[in-house]
């Protein structure tokens, strides 16, 4: 058996798993930057558990990585799941594993602003803009809370640290998120100043507080 064929059974293995402890999760394979869930691909059965940890175990506030039992030649990363659990896209798929599957607990847009000054915060820790171009919209995301911190570019007398985010979000061809970007949650409309932008298997993003 070469290592193809073993991989596809132990796909096999894991989608036989998820039809016993399993529930039903729609589909979506995002095909617009502005419209991802737009068309069901499927339905695909899966079940999830805090990554490393057996089923059952709790999962704190700040994890959003999960294991995905399912049929992983079912899947592609960037694949979103949305099902009793809640929703889910997938982030990477080890080739003898189960799904690595991140967590969203917001819906996010991502904007690039047209800033007549420098990128970043103005001294009273907004930004500028006229305008914006929206590069991702309506986006199932992971944004959980950094826990650092940093001090108010205004320094103010009073200012604590503003907080930072860790948002995950799936990869799109064709947009590049960079530093200065905004990331705007759509529950709150809360805005997110990306300070870090990193692209591997989907995009890790720092995110900093904006003050409106």
């Amino acid at each position: 058996m070469d290592g193809t064929a073993l991989a596809r059974t132990i796909a096999r293995a894991y989608g036989k798993g998820a039809s016993k402890i399993g529930l039903p999760y729609t589909q979506y394979r995002p095909a617009s930057a502005t419209a991802p869930m737009a068309t069901a691909l499927g339905t695909v059965t899966a079940a999830f558990k805090p990554s490393g940890k057996d089923f059952g175990a709790p999962s704190k506030p700040e994890n959003a990585w999960f294991d995905g039992i399912m049929d992983t030649f079912a899947v592609q990363p960037g694949d979103i799941l949305v099902g009793p659990a809640g929703t889910f896209f997938v982030w990477q798929l080890p080739t003898l594993g189960a799904a690595l599957c991140v967590e969203c607990n917001y819906t996010v847009s991502v904007v690039r602003l047209d800033q007549p000054v420098q990128s970043g915060f103005n001294d009273l820790g907004a930004t500028a803009s006229t305008s914006q171009v929206t590069l991702l919209q309506g986006w199932p995301a992971s944004i959980r809370r950094d826990g650092r911190g940093e001090k108010s570019d205004s320094d103010l007398p009073g200012t604590g640290k503003v907080g930072n985010w860790v948002v995950l979000l799936p990869a799109f061809a064709g947009i590049t998120i960079l530093v200065a970007d905004v990331v705007e949650r759509s529950v709150d409309n809360a805005l997110l100043l990306v300070s870090l932008a990193e692209l591997t298997d989907g995009w890790r993003l720092i995110a900093q507080e904006e003050s409106t």
